[in-house]
């Protein structure tokens, strides 16, 4: 492609793949709108100079009938036809229809042709709508919509400047029903691009995925109806597109009301109207040729929504303002004139593509119903409702004041403006259920009445375990006051599980109960049931003797109870006792006795345990040094927690697990361990992950601060910043963007790497692949920001999205992105993260990042290699290295030389391999 057509498509944000479409779309709709502004102007004109202003109304309500009949007729036929071949179907019926006008004129009398002509005029455009439309929306995706709808639907643009344009030219020499002639020239002109359009892949592609759909469709309009009921998003557009075009046809009917008074012969209106709207037409070109894709893009949904509504608002109130002053007639005139053209040009321009991109993420077959209602349904009822309403102000306003009407004009722009905001909500909720696809309830749960407390009381004693379960977890969650004595009762209960559950419960909430009833629980029960009694019976102040004959007991678990129970709570020759029975298992010759001492250590409160338990820390029998370790970690004792550190090398999965159980008093010897240049990267990784599970904010003034000082490890700290709940407050928030622009600008560099490969793919294509996966971890660490940052729930929605690995369900995503994160950073991401090929992205990465990074392989090389700010994975290392010695690269002895005495065994032995072949 030439430097020249370089220019074009990026000025107007098309990529190099989508300009053959994007080219026979222009043109389709170039000359179909050329020969609906023919049968515009002339149809217009008649009726305006044959009939007057103040009949227009009738015509809007005729028209509605027209479009609804049409709009039923042509959903019949979308579920008969595939879009491409209807799109030619409805082309000839258009032109077969403007070539029957013109033959029925010359014999047509009476005034009722005229209305039969300005009402087909709507039908002709709405048929143009869902034919075009219908196509766009099959042909691109939601990314490419928000980019190029505005451009394809321009060609209509400049086609209607030309034709209203030939129209004040031809119009005093021809006539202005001969404008009729070059109507259907111009739409049978259009029907070969139909064709060639029809048959190119990404249409095939479409019909074949859909044939199965159209084939078990229900035929019945109900089914539209239905949609609408059933599909919140669409409902409200449907009513924003009542709004809007209700607001259009009332401004346009007030304008063209001063131009009948202005112009009295039918020669000198067509030529007013045509100069009118091709003006109009020519500046609605500049702004939805090159301003209303990057508008969209930059702006976002509700901002461009908000566009139209708020500039007619503001005019409005100018016209309000003007209406004070002296001989404001021709001004207003002027305001209302103005305010025609920018409505009529943000409408076509902004307000359209918008709609149409907001439907995008529906399913097909929903989208083309959508589109059927919001133009086969919704616009006909504007067109009704608006009719009546004029038909309403010309009984009292016969002369048809312009200034009258702003109240009402204000009004809907107000109901717009509401709607907007209310349709961009249900955008965002639509995209991700887009993606996405028997408890008791606490508010209808109560025991104020006697009956149900006495129900309540039999059931934690006779019931299922689950139904006492969940009545003891409600019980808790109400505060209700009979939750003490519930839990108590349990105890009686039948199921050692419940009773375990009940005494649970009592230690955790020092729920007050009589020994008497933890004696007998202590008897007639399971070693696990009296280990839990006997604490509790310790705690109660109970007679120690009844509890000194469990420590002999055969069951480790109770005699561990008894020994922990009399040691916290006990007295005199009992705690003595206890003690003593501890040191035997310290020192006894069984591990199972010595692990059994080891967890008794570890729950003794004001023993002093620590240094016992780092006598047993040299422990040679694994299962004991275990246990030993989990002892040392819930001590929390700093002693201990050096030493677990220290153990880190021989028992690293079992030093981690220990480091947990100390919680936040682990934090520092975490991050001192980290700190540590002589830590192997893997550990630091898997300790950060630990200070994420840990949690709390220690933890988290722990990772954010790694994310300054050891930049390299940003993949696991922003995992676990994402894993540990992390919300920010304005001070980090504002260091954590920060921290993500760094992150997307190094994403950047690695699509410029790929780009540089690429022009010698298959000598590169191992390290092509390496990068997409550093590009994949980059990808993840910044939605795992993204998610601390900004929206947690709906970020994860866009992970899910990109593992499904579906392109539809990528971009929608990326629609979540662009919605809820900082503009500029969203739209960073967007474009390297956008699926498709690197040249596309290319062109949009040169106006982010204008000074190329890279130049030649060596540099991509040395740049993975040298680097010390971002860790690259080993892999990606060792293919680089891998790749300087296959192709013969230089990237400096030393380099290779650093790699030789890597600790990572492939980085190591390929760099011994690059000195021995070099």
């Amino acid at each position: 492609m030439s430097k020249k057509n370089g220019y074009w498509l990026n000025a107007l944000n098309i990529r190099p793949n989508e300009w053959w479409l994007v080219k026979k779309l222009f043109i389709m709709q170039f000359m179909q709108g050329a020969g609906i502004a023919f049968f515009f102007t002339a149809s217009f004109t008649l009726f305006l100079h044959e009939v007057g202003i103040t009949k227009l109304p009738y015509v809007f309500i005729y028209a509605s009938v027209l479009l609804w009949v049409t709009g039923f007729f042509y959903s019949r036929l979308e579920h008969r036809y595939e879009i491409g071949k209807l799109a030619i179907i409805v082309t000839v019926f258009i032109a077969v229809s403007m070539l029957l006008f013109r033959l029925v004129f010359a014999y047509a009398n009476g005034e009722w042709f005229l209305y039969g002509m300005l009402a087909w005029f709507n039908v002709l455009y709405l048929l143009n709508n869902l034919e075009f439309w219908g196509l766009a929306a099959v042909l691109f995706d939601v990314r490419q919509s928000k980019r190029l709808f505005s451009v394809i639907s321009a060609g209509d643009i400049p086609a209607k400047f030309i034709g209203y344009t030939l129209a004040l030219l031809t119009v005093e020499y021809i006539g202005t029903i001969n404008l009729l002639w070059a109507g259907v020239l111009c739409m049978l002109a259009s029907v070969p691009f139909l064709i060639s359009i029809k048959k190119s892949a990404n249409l095939l592609e479409h019909n074949h995925a859909n044939h199965g759909h159209q084939k078990h469709s229900d035929h019945k309009i109900t089914t539209l109806a239905e949609n609408f009921a059933g599909n919140t998003l669409i409902r409200r557009l449907a009513i924003i597109t009542i709004i809007v075009s209700a607001c259009f046809i009332i401004i346009n009917y007030a304008f063209y009301a001063g131009i009948k008074e202005a112009y009295k012969d039918d020669v000198s209106l067509a030529r007013f109207i045509a100069l009118f709207m091709a003006v109009s037409r020519i500046i609605a070109m500049g702004v939805k040729t090159v301003l209303t894709g990057r508008l969209i893009s930059r702006l976002g949904i509700i901002k461009s929504l908000m566009i139209t509504p708020v500039i007619m608002i503001l005019m409005i109130i100018m016209v309000l303002i003007v209406r004070t002053m002296p001989g404001n007639e021709k001004i207003i005139f002027y305001l209302f004139g103005a305010t025609a053209i920018a409505i009529d040009i943000l409408r076509s321009a902004i307000s359209t593509p918008v709609f149409i991109t907001i439907m995008q993420p529906l399913p097909t077959h929903e989208r083309l119903r959508a589109h059927n209602i919001l133009k086969g349904i919704m616009d006909p009822f504007a067109s009704l409702f608006t009719g009546l309403l004029l038909l309403v102000l010309i009984q009292y306003q016969p002369h048809a004041d312009l200034t009258n009407i702003y109240y009402i004009l204000l009004a809907l722009g107000i109901l717009w403006i509401i709607g907007n905001y209310r349709v961009n909500k249900e955008y965002l909720k639509t995209i991700i259920n887009t993606i996405s696809s028997n408890y008791f309830n606490l508010q209808n749960f109560s025991i104020d009445d006697s009956d149900t407390v006495k129900w309540v009381k039999e059931k934690v004693v006779s019931g299922t375990e689950m139904e006492v379960i969940n009545i003891l977890k409600m019980l808790d969650a109400t505060k209700s006051v009979l939750f003490n004595e519930l839990v108590v009762s349990s105890l009686q209960h039948a199921s050692e599980k419940i009773k375990a559950a009940a005494i649970q419960l009592i230690q955790q909430k020092n729920i007050p109960v009589e020994k008497d009833i933890l004696l007998q629980v202590l008897a007639n029960n399971s070693s696990n049931v009296k280990a839990s009694a006997l604490q509790t019976l310790c705690k109660t102040g109970v007679d120690y003797q009844l509890v000194l004959p469990y420590l002999n007991d055969v069951d480790a678990s109770v005699k561990a109870a008894a020994i922990t129970g009399l040691i916290n709570y006990g007295d005199g020759i009992a705690k003595e006792t206890a003690g003593a029975c501890l040191q035997q298992l310290v020192h006894s010759a069984l591990p199972a006795d010595r692990i059994n001492a080891a967890g008794i250590l570890a729950n003794l409160h004001q023993y002093n345990s620590g240094w016992r338990i780092l006598q047993m820390l040299p422990e040679a029998d694994n299962a004991v040094r275990k246990a030993v370790l989990m002892a040392a970690g819930k001590t929390r004792d700093s002693l201990l927690l050096d030493q677990i550190i220290a153990h880190l090398v021989t028992d690293e999965p079992v030093a981690l697990q220990a480091l947990f159980l100390a919680g936040e008093n682990a934090l520092p010897f975490i991050k001192s361990t980290i700190a540590d240049k002589n830590t192997p990267q893997l550990l630091q990784e898997k300790l950060i992950y630990l200070a994420g599970r840990i949690s709390g904010s220690k933890a988290h003034e722990l990772l954010i601060g790694l994310l300054t000082n050891k930049k390299e490890l940003y993949k696991p700290v922003a995992k676990a910043l994402f894993r540990s709940h992390y919300s920010t407050d304005r001070g980090p928030k504002f260091y954590l963007e920060g921290i993500a622009r760094e992150l997307l600008a190094h994403s950047a560099a690695i699509v410029y790497m790929q780009n540089v490969l690429l022009q010698n793919k298959d000598k590169y294509q191992v390290l092509i692949n390496a990068m997409q996966i550093e590009l994949c971890d980059l990808r993840d660490a910044l939605l795992n920001i993204f998610a601390v940052l900004y929206d947690r729930e709906k970020i994860s929605k866009v992970r899910t999205a990109y593992n499904t690995g579906k392109k539809i369900n990528i971009l929608n995503a990326l629609e979540i992105i662009e919605m809820l994160v900082r503009k500029d950073l969203a739209l960073h991401f967007n474009v390297i993260n956008e699926p498709g090929e690197i040249a596309n992205r290319m062109a949009e990465l040169h106006e982010l990042y204008p000074d190329p990074f890279f130049k030649k392989v060596e540099q991509v090389l040395i740049n993975i290699l040298a680097d010390e700010t971002w860790s690259y994975h080993y892999w990606t290392m060792a293919c680089s290295l891998y790749t300087a010695g296959q192709q013969q690269h230089n990237v400096g002895r030393t380099l290779v030389e650093k790699y030789a005495l890597a600790e990572n065994i492939l980085l190591r032995e390929t760099a011994l391999f690059v000195k021995l072949t070099s």
